[in-house]
């Protein structure tokens, strides 16, 4: 039986068990092919972030096998060998965990996309949990003991951003481990209407052969929906083609066109999905999404609209937010509302509210509207400009709100006077010894920091507690994207008394 057939498969044959571009079994930096056993029962130990199992292969080298679960006795077969661990496939589940479940995906175990199909929600969320709590630890010397608050999300449906790419077979996903392109006829984490736009541009005609991604959104309703496409230069009949994915796409208000590497200028904002996602980040190891907010770069090229209202609205609780081609957006339609209504509050689930407020990385401004209902004045700080655009647009109501179009280390080092709150929602690298190191001359009384990324974290927890009186007041882990490793974690802050 295949594992991505049954929750409980016995074996795995090389051709359906291996994804595309594995690590390969020789290289720069190998051990000898008879240094170690070719295939070998292990049991693994635990997760890891990257959602690999860790196990101890015969000597005692840790070996990352993907596809497994804590407790789980394989046969692995090693396919990588490095000096201090390997990188194996499953050959056999031998004892497979009860929390272990088919896939939900015809694509698992080749598409990048999703690392955890094969284990059940609530285990998903528990591991998370697990794989947070010891990379603080391990990371940051952040030994935790407190409950760290789970908040989850229906684990389908739940996408309302994806980025594919096409690649000889059609357009897809990344496979794992590499730039091979997976062609998909649906994708299940995907909001119902980008899940029919695949399906549409599945069956639609093959697109001009300078055709690279194609990215959609959708708005809180599920029913509107943007789309840009990257092509390797842009001429008439590209715009044409973008064009005509008003036609083509139900539902399709708004169409742009961009050249990948026009605009290349470099600002420092977030970098999103060239994989296939909508958040934030750099590329993730073996991905067939990317965590990450568009660089100035990717915001601009993707700026020309050709076709329709050229943005979306995106409503959230009691605020509605214009949201541009380029701009960064959570990509969660479930978990927006709760996500954003915690951060509004302190540690005892009390709303926090102050004089002044500074929102980093502030977006097209998801926490700044809310914060301005709560503090006397606002600081709203983005460098992206596709972003910085739309945020000035949603913020212009709010008199108490003023937005600084720049790097978030330029805004704090001149910013003078007492800070009651300071909310930082940093890309996949974090803060950083400089942010942070401003940051601590600005010595905000409360901070609430929503990271993506533990290993960052923990380093930034720890610069942060060590250059001022901080201390942990509550962890929170939003399950923003079930089915893979990524984590959303919301940390808060206070200056000790």
């Amino acid at each position: 039986m295949n594992l991505q057939d049954e929750p409980h498969a016995a074996s795995m044959d090389a051709k359906n068990a291996t994804p595309a571009g594995a690590a390969p079994r020789s290289g720069a930096g190998d051990a000898a092919p008879d240094a170690t056993p070719a295939t070998a029962e292990i049991t693994i130990e635990k997760l890891v972030y990257g959602g690999d199992g860790l196990g101890r292969w015969p000597g005692g080298k840790a070996a990352f096998v993907a596809f497994t679960l804590p407790g789980e006795r394989v046969r692995a077969v090693c396919e990588a060998e490095k000096a201090g661990y390997l990188r194996a496939r499953v050959a056999e589940v031998l004892t497979p965990a009860p929390e272990r479940v088919a896939p939900g995906c015809e694509y698992f175990l080749r598409c990048g996309g999703c690392q955890l199909q094969h284990a059940a929600a609530e285990r998903q969320l528990e591991l998370k949990r697990e794989v947070l709590r010891e990379t603080l630890a391990r990371t940051g010397g952040v030994a935790w003991a407190g409950e760290i608050g789970l908040h989850a999300s229906p684990p389908w449906g739940y996408r309302n951003r994806v980025r594919l790419r096409w690649g000889p077979g059609g357009l897809g996903y990344y496979a794992r481990d590499s730039h091979a392109v997976v062609a998909v006829a649906h994708c299940p984490i995907a909001s119902p209407a980008l899940d029919a736009a695949i399906r549409a541009m599945a069956s639609a005609g093959a697109p001009p052969m300078t055709a690279r991604e194609l990215e959609l959104a959708a708005d809180a309703e599920d029913r509107a929906i943007m789309a840009g496409v990257t092509f390797a230069r842009l001429g008439p009949e590209e715009r044409a083609f973008a064009a005509g994915l008003l036609a083509r796409i139900p539902g399709c208000i708004s169409a742009a066109a961009g050249a990948a590497g026009a605009g290349r200028s470099g600002d420092g904002s977030r970098g999103e999905e060239a994989r296939g996602d909508g958040s934030r980040g750099e590329e993730s190891r073996g991905e067939g999404f990317r965590r990450a907010r568009p660089r100035a770069a990717d915001s601009e090229r993707s700026a020309a609209v050709v076709a329709g209202a050229g943005s979306l609205t995106y409503t959230v609780g009691d605020y509605e937010y214009r949201v541009s081609h380029g701009s960064f957006f959570q990509a969660n339609r479930f978990l927006l509302p709760e996500l954003a209504a915690a951060v509004m509050q302190g540690a005892d689930g009390e709303p926090v509210g102050g004089e002044q407020a500074v929102d980093l990385f502030s977006g097209v401004g998801l926490f700044a509207l809310p914060l301005a209902a709560r503090f006397a004045r606002v600081s709203a700080v983005e460098s992206g400009r596709a972003a910085a655009r739309d945020l000035r647009w949603n913020a212009g109501a709010a008199e108490n709100v003023r937005v600084f179009a720049e790097p978030a280390e330029a805004y704090l080092r001149r910013r003078r006077g007492p800070l009651d709150l300071l909310v930082a929602d940093p890309p996949r690298t974090g803060l950083g010894p400089k942010l942070v190191a401003a940051v601590a001359a600005a010595a905000p009384r409360r901070m609430h920091y929503l990271s993506c990324d533990p290993a960052t974290l923990a380093r930034d927890l720890r610069a942060l507690t060590a250059a001022l009186p901080l201390e942990i007041e509550s962890i929170e882990l939003f399950d923003l994207f079930p089915q893979t490793f990524h984590v959303e974690t919301l940390v808060r802050l206070r200056l000790r008394s």
